[in-house]
């Protein structure tokens, strides 16, 4: 399955294809995220946990535009 999210801050949408409902269904039973997808990249992950806690999501071009360390 694909899983798409929408950034809450500017709207671009991303999408994780190709997600195995079995590693999904390990994540939720609480597995840690890194074991079940240790391929997918940080992003993927990130978008993986905000999707199964229903907290917004943040692209990445908005998370480093808003958290960007400051000289």
């Amino acid at each position: 399955m694909d899983i798409s999210m929408t950034c809450s801050m500017c709207g671009h949408v991303d999408t994780i294809r190709d997600v195995d409902r079995e590693d999904l269904k390990r994540y939720r039973e609480g597995e840690l995220v890194q074991n079940v997808w240790p391929l997918r990249s940080a992003q993927e992950r990130e978008m993986l946990i905000s999707f199964n806690s229903f907290a917004p999501y943040i692209c990445s071009k908005c998370w480093d535009e808003t958290f960007a360390e400051e000289d």
